[in-house]
């Protein structure tokens, strides 16, 4: 964790330097032999760390809800509210809460959750087929891209919009689909 701890500080540290104004951050994956319960007390007590150590340097963290450690909205909530840190936020990734098995309205639900905290947004798209979820040009699928952007106008969002396509077509032409 201290490893961690300190590569991290220095990953924010660098952003201050170069100007960049928000830093992604990962939660972990799940490790074999370990659960959430047992991981949790140190995701909340390495945060505290770099919250506290970046606190004065201009920028925000925001944790993705990436993996499939944490990637739920109710425990992401409570994370942020247990290190209770001003610059720590979420980098809303939409298509990631249904790559990690969620349900489209479980997924609308965390959005709702954790508007008031985005400071990065990440779009993906997608839809269940066969019970996986197919990624697509945003847009094309499910998630409902375009009503989201309405909820984070509603709450003042004025952050980064990210296009992100990882699905199986043509990156480019997927990204330019994306965009549009």
């Amino acid at each position: 964790l201290a490893a961690q701890v300190e590569q991290f500080i220095g990953y924010c540290d660098l952003a201050r330097q170069m100007g960049i104004p928000i830093v992604r951050a990962f939660a972990g994956d799940v490790l074999e032999g370990s659960t959430l319960d047992a991981l949790y007390p140190r995701l909340v007590a390495g945060f505290k760390v770099v919250t506290t150590q970046a606190a004065d340097w201009g920028l925000s963290i925001g944790i993705e809800n990436h993996g499939r450690l944490i990637n739920d909205g109710d425990l992401l909530a409570g994370l942020l509210y247990d290190v209770g840190s001003p610059i720590l936020g979420i980098t809303l990734d939409t298509g990631n809460f249904c790559w990690a098995g969620h349900s489209i309205d479980t997924a609308h639900r965390f959005f709702e959750k954790l508007l008031p905290f985005v400071v990065n947004v990440h779009v993906k798209d997608g839809r269940f087929s066969q019970g996986e979820f197919e990624l697509l040009p945003a847009g094309r699928g499910d998630v409902g891209v375009a009503s989201l952007f309405k909820l984070l106008a509603g709450v003042g969002y004025e952050g980064a919009v990210l296009s992100e396509y990882e699905g199986k077509a043509d990156f480019r032409a997927s990204t330019l689909e994306s965009v549009a």
